[in-house]
């Protein structure tokens, strides 16, 4: 109980210094976590374990089970409906794009001895975008209403849909053969099945559930705060109860975490009176799974000049592939040029799910991946903001070169 009271106060130190300093959280967490932690300056040369790995490791699988379950409840079903194509196309476009060219890189240069099938896991990762980091730039840029950027974090949700798989199949790989694969994966297939059919199902008893809620709160007037506490024990029940399913009949856990969250998101009227409540109460499992990410990372082996390197020539890569394929395709779509490369710029920073790949694949397989992961999320968010800044004068230089209008 102690650990778990020290997170929290790390948690509110970190977002009080991060508003201040305008470092975005998720990196000053990380970077806070990593100096605290088993592997950090205090428990290296002080001998102060201030961070208990083990006492947080239960709770940080809740917070990325959480983290999933908000990714599911952002999703709008009518932004899926009118982008989900074009969006298709963008990852295919893009992502592909840049997971082919990194998996030339990384099988002939950076990490010539790994599997092929690793490889291409590793590289399609980097092609990851960062939800939340470009969400809060493009808050702060005022682009985030922009039809560019409803496009964007559309596509994103294919690519959280694709690290789901990505990660399902590494906790797979940490407890079968690859002779009982096809028997897995056809077990996968019935369990997921299942799971539809109990989601559905699902479904059904919550809409019914919702009407009476609703009956209650017209008929009987009740107090807004006892509604909102009744609304809020109603979506974590659907969260619970679907991943207790889950546990059941085996189905892996994140995904039905995720589908949770889309699941909730079909009571939108209802979810919007308690959205506060659940994104505080989540936010603080996710500040915990990210304490424990942050765990993982040696500060010292980030001094080593050969993480950088290898993470600076991927940045390079990303930055022009994923700039060009994205200008390009918002181009073709006939979208507005200057939010384009704004947009684009700011969908540089390197996914949370690629660290979260990242680490599993430390665990499963020791390929010391997360410090260079965490060199990337670091170095591709000063990027994304430099790029921003300068997008204007770029745009300027490049009119007056030309000598026409953008």
């Amino acid at each position: 109980m102690l650990e778990v009271l020290e997170i929290i106060v790390i948690i509110f130190i970190v977002q009080f210094l991060s508003n201040i300093i305008r470092i975005p959280f998720i990196i000053f967490i990380l970077l806070f976590s990593a100096f605290i932690g088993p592997n950090g300056i205090i428990a290296n040369y002080y001998g102060i374990n201030i961070l208990d790995e083990k006492a947080i490791n239960l709770i940080s699988e809740l917070g990325i089970l959480l983290l999933l379950y908000i990714i599911g409840l952002q999703i709008n079903l009518r932004d899926i409906l009118v982008y989900n194509i074009k969006a298709l196309g963008f990852f295919l476009f893009s992502n592909i794009m840049i997971a082919l060219i990194m998996y030339v890189l990384i099988t002939n240069f950076l990490f010539a001895d790994i599997a092929n099938e690793l490889a291409f896991i590793i590289a399609l990762s980097l092609s990851f975008t960062s939800t939340a980091i470009y969400y809060e730039l493009a808050k702060d840029y005022k682009l985030h209403t922009r039809p560019e950027s409803n496009l964007l974090l559309t596509k994103s949700i294919i690519e959280d849909i694709i690290a789901l798989l990505i990660l399902t199949f590494l906790f797979k790989a940490t407890t079968i053969s690859i002779t009982s694969l096809s028997t897995e994966i056809y077990n996968l297939f019935i369990s997921g099945v299942m799971f539809i059919v109990v989601t559905i199902i699902v479904i059904v008893i919550a809409s019914i559930i919702k009407d009476i809620i609703n009956s209650i709160e017209t008929n009987h007037n009740s107090d807004d705060d006892n509604i909102k506490q009744i609304y809020f024990s109603f979506f974590m029940s659907i969260f619970v109860v679907l991943l207790l399913i889950a546990q059941l009949i085996e189905f892996p856990l994140g995904v039905a975490a995720f589908i949770a969250g889309s699941v909730s998101n079909l009571f939108s009227r209802e979810f919007q009176k308690i959205r506060d409540s659940i994104f505080l109460f989540s936010e603080t499992f996710i500040s915990i799974f990210l304490i424990y990410i942050g765990t993982q990372l040696d500060l010292e082996a980030l001094f080593n000049i050969e993480y950088w390197r290898t993470a600076l020539i991927l940045l390079l890569v990303i930055t022009i592939i994923k700039s060009l394929t994205s200008i390009i395709y918002f181009q073709r779509l006939g979208y507005n040029m200057k939010n384009s490369i704004n947009v684009s710029f700011l969908s540089l920073a390197v996914g949370e799910f690629t660290l979260i790949v990242f680490a599993q694949l430390d665990k499963v397989f020791g390929l010391n991946l997360i410090n260079i992961g965490f060199i990337l999320i670091f170095s591709s968010v000063i990027v994304s903001i430099l790029l921003v800044k300068s997008a204007n004068y770029l745009i300027k230089w490049y009119e007056k070169i030309s000598r026409s209008r953008i």
